[in-house]
């Protein structure tokens, strides 16, 4: 039988190797060599666009952006799994804390899971790494969806930013319910001869709506622009309103999640054939006045 004293420096001991370990496993640089073999596998398929994009300023990485553009990446990775037939993917559940290395990571590992599918015969082979931060997951998560970028040109028709737009309707109407507010009608028509970057303009306007209300209401700051797009605007393309979409989603989802409301898992909506850039466009702009509609009515939980 242990005595006393030495009970108590066993179980200090274990609480240190179990924090070590919790540490190890969930830190920056696991993150950063899981995202590595990502990056592996779709380098042997495909080439970054080197076209001149606009970027995230490095130095305003935050963990809830390398969240953003992995759940991208992660969406990207579902339409491949789609294009080739399989409809099922892992989406781990928005976080219900500030997110931190241990969603990333989570959120990483189901990623690779969903990357398998689409080679049942993908291993991966990571190296460990040391002194890595979220910048540098970031850099490498923003080369994967780049990498993706390529592999889906031509193939992100309008109806898969348009299935986003949706979703984010969905989790709003949720969270209006929630609060007991009506939903506003729509009487909005479709637009004509609307162009993918029509559709990015509405979308920015809707995340600085978002990024501006979490700094009012929770003093949380986020950069000016937590996305790429090419900075020859007349070259966006489906691919990059899918992108900032996907974005809005996770910036959308914290400030809910920041006002103590529940978030719904949202399923992928069936999409018709024949969707335009009208469409994605009429449907952003529903979704941009629910969310004026409810963040004016919603105040923020101290």
């Amino acid at each position: 039988m242990l005595c006393a004293g030495c009970r108590s420096l066993f179980v200090c001991v274990f609480i240190a190797v179990s924090f070590s370990t919790l540490s190890k496993e969930h830190g920056y640089d696991d993150i950063y060599k899981e995202v590595l073999v990502i990056k592996k596998f779709f380098a042997k398929q495909a080439t970054i666009n080197r076209d001149r994009m606009e970027m995230l300023e490095l130095s305003d990485v935050q963990p809830i952006h390398v969240y953003a553009m992995a759940t991208t990446l992660n969406e990207k990775v579902a339409i491949l799994n789609h294009l080739l037939g399989f409809p099922f993917v892992t989406r781990p559940e928005f976080p219900k804390s500030d997110i931190a290395a241990r969603h990333i990571h989570e959120l990483v590992k189901a990623i690779q899971k969903n990357v398998k599918q689409l080679n049942s015969e993908t291993t991966f082979q990571s190296i460990p790494v040391n002194g890595k931060d979220p910048v540098d997951v970031y850099r490498q998560i923003m080369a994967c969806n780049l990498l993706v970028d390529t592999l889906l040109k031509n193939k992100v028709t309008p109806k898969y930013p348009l299935m986003m737009v949706q979703r984010l309707k969905e989790v709003l109407s949720y969270a209006m319910l929630q609060t007991e507010q009506n939903l506003p009608p729509s009487p909005l028509a479709l637009y004509e001869n609307v162009q993918p970057k029509d559709v990015f303009i509405v979308a920015e306007n809707l995340l600085k709506l978002l990024m501006s209300s979490a700094h009012l209401k929770f003093q949380v700051n986020y950069p000016s622009r937590p996305y790429y797009v090419p900075q020859e605007r007349h070259m966006i393309k489906p691919i990059h309103v899918f992108t900032i979409t996907v974005v809005n989603m996770i910036i959308l989802e914290d400030v809910i999640r920041r006002m103590e409301l529940q978030i719904p898992k949202v399923a992928n909506l069936p999409i018709n054939v024949g969707i335009t850039p009208a469409h994605v466009y009429s449907a952003y702009e529903e979704v941009s006045l629910l969310a004026h509609y409810f963040l004016l009515n919603r105040k923020a939980v101290k």
